[in-house]
């Protein structure tokens, strides 16, 4: 019998070492179990078609069910312990193969919590440590009670900041405990019409997935080109067979379903993704909370708000709907930016923005195109490139190749030259702003005493043409400008590097 040993409630030493909460092990337990369906149900298929006693199968499967992982549950939380030093945070983890990390509290860019269905029944986060290194060198804790999460991000900032421990408690309330202001949320109805303007197909490679997996108890052998090529002809015999009107009207239907499909995918996703969504200002930054079943809760200190972008599609544009995103040193999962508003409107994103202390561009702001002759050159490129290798095709006598050579050329020639009016960049009030895109710019903004580097680029073909790239270093995220006039790109370059030297980073805070 396994005793749980009493949740703490007191810290008597802070930098001594701890293990999780021993409610983790019910979470550890329950997803494992999850781990173990599909495997029992693989061993129970595989016996069933084999000599094999039932009762060996019996005992295999409560085995793999009701033992397996709740002691693998129980041994990864006993081997699991952190400690909170004065110079770092460290996190033993391992059973057999030990591991320990510890990461200094400086190089922590951001504290996140997230709760996943489980855990937010125990009351239970998942701690990440972010360094700002696209989740290489991340560091999680998994799982401590709520207060104790709090306790975790404020003492790491408390630490990094050179505040001295427990200062922020008592006269001044912490960060993680402030509601703030909210300055943006989400409703139900504006989540469902968000997920209604993002189609997505995923559905089908999840479907795709889950058959690949019990590829098994399928009839036939899904990787059997026979088999398809069988069902296309008996398909496309009978459709053929159909008048002329049936045929129209099923390939109607056939599109109407898979944009329904679509649209209930991405509705789905949407509502899972940003259920609750709320942004709030508090004192020293932003907090943003959003999610159905697995919830986030990250806070983003001002100061480390590196840029904003922008973003929007074809048909959102034409609703009034973008979306805004800041660029920090801290990822926000698989991406690079925090989204603190992915579904509103120009004037609400222009007040985050403003919050944020990087405004939107003015209406009156002088645009600057790029060179035309870098899009003339890439459009040439692609018509050489094709022309070359239809000689080669014809050559080898491949007359249809050849011609399929030649349109694919002639495709994406013709997709280069309006690229003339998709970039555009303007500077303005010590921001530098890029816009890429005629239908759905992105356009993205940021303070010029923000970007660390500013890289020309220039080839042979370039310096002959006279233009060149233009790439500004930017913590969290990357600004660049192809096709600039030499001219302008030096004198850009010269105006940033004159900001940026004119700047005592010592003073900024970190």
């Amino acid at each position: 019998m396994i005793t749980l040993p009493p949740r703490p409630t007191a810290i008597d030493d802070p930098e001594a070492f701890r293990r999780t909460d021993s409610l983790s092990m019910l979470v550890g337990t329950i997803t494992q179990l999850r781990r173990a369906i599909l495997p029992v149900v693989a061993l129970s298929f595989g016996a069933s078609t084999r000599d094999v006693g039932t009762g060996i199968v019996l005992a295999a499967a409560l085995l793999a069910i009701f033992v397996l992982p709740p002691l693998g549950a129980f041994l990864q939380w006993h081997f699991t312990r952190y400690r909170t030093g004065a110079e770092d945070i460290r996190i033993e983890r391992g059973v057999l193969s030990r591991e320990a990390r510890s990461i200094p509290y400086e190089r922590i860019q951001d504290v996140s919590m997230s709760e996943t269905l489980f855990s937010r029944l125990f009351g239970l986060v998942e701690v990440r440590f972010e360094t700002g290194s696209g989740g290489k060198d991340d560091l999680t804790l998994s799982y401590v009670t709520r207060p104790e999460g709090q306790r975790l991000r404020d003492l790491v900032r408390e630490r990094r900041d050179d505040v001295p421990t427990g200062a922020c408690s008592g006269a001044q309330e912490s960060e993680s405990d402030s509601e703030g202001v909210p300055i943006f949320t989400m409703a139900l109805p504006r989540v469902l019409l968000s997920g209604v303007f993002s189609f997505s197909l995923v559905i089908f490679a999840v479907l795709f997935a889950i058959v690949d997996q019990f590829d098994f108890l399928m009839p036939f052998d899904i990787w059997d080109k026979d088999v398809w090529e069988q069902l296309a002809s008996e398909q496309g015999a009978r459709i053929q067979s159909l008048g002329r009107l049936a045929q129209f009207w099923g390939a109607l239907v056939a599109v109407i379903m898979l944009v329904l499909v679509g649209i209930a995918s991405g509705v789905a996703k949407t509502l899972l993704r940003d259920y609750g969504f709320r942004l709030d200002r508090t004192a020293k930054g932003f907090r943003r909370r959003r999610g159905l079943l697995s919830r986030t809760d990250v806070v983003m200190p001002a100061h480390r708000v590196q840029a904003i972008a922008t973003e929007t599609g074809v048909i959102r544009r034409l609703f009034g709907w973008h979306s805004l995103s800041f660029v920090s040193l801290a990822s926000d999962g698989a991406k690079a930016s925090h989204e603190v508003a992915p579904f509103a409107k120009l004037n609400e994103i222009a007040r985050i923005a403003a919050e944020a202390g990087i405004p939107l561009p003015a209406d009156g702001i002088a645009w600057h195109r790029t060179s035309p002759r870098f899009w003339i050159d890439r459009a040439a490129f692609w018509l050489l490139a094709g022309t070359v290798a239809a000689i080669v095709a014809t050559w080898l006598g491949q007359p249809l190749s050849a011609v399929a050579i030649v349109c694919v050329g002639l495709i994406l020639a013709g997709l280069s030259l309006p690229g003339y009016l998709q970039h555009r960049h303007a500077t303005e009030g010590g921001r530098i702003q890029g816009r890429a895109g005629l239908l759905a710019p992105h356009v993205m903004i940021a303070p010029q005493v923000r970007l660390q580097s500013a890289e020309l680029r220039q080839g042979p073909i370039a310096r002959l043409r006279g233009y060149a790239a233009l790439h500004f270093g930017l913590p969290g995220g990357r600004l660049s400008f192809r096709g600039l006039p030499t001219d302008e790109a030096l004198a850009l370059r010269a105006a940033v590097l004159a900001r940026i030297d004119a700047v005592d980073y010592s003073d900024l805070p970190r």
